[in-house]
């Protein structure tokens, strides 16, 4: 484990946990904003500041995956802050560092509530439901990155989009394909990974409701299976749309290879192309291909870009590029923590943020979720407004393809129980 403050105090850099209570004790100052919540005795709350968690893997086989998810979520912070805190207490952030594992993520979490006494946890990996049932029981309010299934089966866990489900799914990803003409979809698929099957199920359910058929699964394994035998097996099933639910390379390796054995697709569809640098790495071999994310494109013109680019670089430079789909999720995240301390109220209990924020129907995540997402109602519930960008013919950039109604995003309805 590694744990460390926020970069107002970057020099402590990764500290012990012992050494990192004793930096944080006693800093909590005064403040006349703050008034007759300087009284209140919720763990990690003072009268000027109030104490928060921050776990994503530093170290470990997630590392370079989440490098950038820290500088995302404490440039949302320091944005706060600057612009008077919450109630106003500054946000103070603990980091803990799981390495990506399950055993890691509980021991960084109890060390955080129980040591540093943070009042709520930002879950930024994939291996938050090892702590999952420690903070339940708890009542410690966490947001976070909804990958694993824990996140549907908790009421003190928020984010803004459950992606994994076998049981729910949403219009969205048939309409799109429908309305470009696709009839039959071959899904290329990392078949050993829970989460992928039970994503590639959600799409399925998608798919079937707008009248499309599913002619092949074809299973891949990254630096295994050739990327030229399954486009092989792609042709040999007659489908004209091709879903990636694979690696961000491994996908475009096989959309190469589509195009060089001549096979004219309609769609080709992922979740996990949205990264300028496979265009400087393909270039051309990925014209064509469609990109679908939960949130605004960096392509928008909205305001909530802008103030999104300028936050990341003023508040962590060490980000070459703000235009990240790491950066703006932990973004959003923090976002959505502070959502969480606001409505908690100016003398805040864990148990008010959690109720409280369950109440609200209007989150927009620092204005990349136009219209708002009903936290009340979207537990466990693909979010159901995507948008979609497709690669132009010269493979240097994303286009957004807007709706039939003109907007940026594309938004159907929820499918299932």
């Amino acid at each position: 484990m590694a744990f460390g403050l926020g970069r107002k105090a970057s020099v402590v850099g990764r500290v012990g946990a012992a050494t990192l209570l004793c930096l944080v004790a006693g800093c909590a100052g005064t403040s006349a904003d703050a008034g007759q919540a300087g009284s209140c005795d919720s763990p990690g709350v003072s009268a000027d500041a109030i104490k928060v968690g921050l776990v994503y893997p530093d170290t470990g086989a997630l590392a370079a995956a989440f490098a950038t998810a820290r500088g995302g979520f404490e440039a949302r912070i320091d944005l706060a802050n600057e612009q008077g805190g919450v109630h106003g207490r500054r946000v103070e952030v603990v980091w803990g560092d799981d390495a990506g594992a399950l055993s890691g993520n509980l021991a960084v979490a109890q060390d955080l509530v129980q040591k540093s006494g943070v009042f709520a946890l930002a879950e930024l990996t994939t291996v938050a439901s090892g702590s999952a049932p420690y903070l339940a029981n708890a009542g410690v309010p966490v947001v976070g990155l909804a990958t694993e299934p824990s996140w549907s089966q908790y009421d003190n866990m928020f984010s803004t989009s459950y992606d994994v489900s076998d049981q729910k799914s949403i219009s969205t990803y048939g309409d799109f394909i429908a309305a470009r003409g696709g009839k039959k979809v071959a899904i290329v698929e990392d078949q050993g990974s829970p989460a992928t099957r039970a994503a590639t199920n959600t799409l399925i359910t998608s798919l079937t409701a707008a009248g499309i058929q599913v002619v092949a699964r074809i299973p891949y394994t990254a630096g295994v299976t050739s990327a030229v035998q399954t486009a092989s097996k792609i042709g040999a099933s007659r489908a004209d749309v091709l879903i990636g639910e694979l690696g961000a390379d491994s996908i475009s390796e096989i959309v190469a290879a589509t195009h060089q054995a001549g096979l004219r697709l309609k769609v080709v569809l992922s979740g996990s192309v949205y990264d300028k640098t496979l265009l400087a790495r393909y270039g051309a071999d990925l014209a064509g291909m469609t990109a679908y994310i939960t949130h605004l494109p960096f392509e928008s013109n909205a305001p909530a870009v802008t103030t999104f680019r300028s936050a990341v670089r003023r508040f962590s430079p060490e980000i070459d590029d703000p235009d990240q789909s790491v950066v703006l999720g932990s973004y959003g995240q923090a976002d959505l923590l502070l959502r969480g301390l606001e409505v908690a109220g100016a003398c805040p209990t864990r148990q008010a943020f959690i109720t409280n924020l369950r109440s609200v129907h209007d989150f927009n995540a620092a204005g990349f979720l136009p219209g708002g997402v009903d936290l009340s109602t979207n537990r466990g519930s693909p979010t159901v407004c995507l948008a979609f960008l497709t690669v132009n013919a010269q493979g240097t950039a994303f286009e957004i393809d807007r709706a039939p109604d003109g907007k940026e995003q594309w938004c159907g309805t929820r499918i299932g129980t």
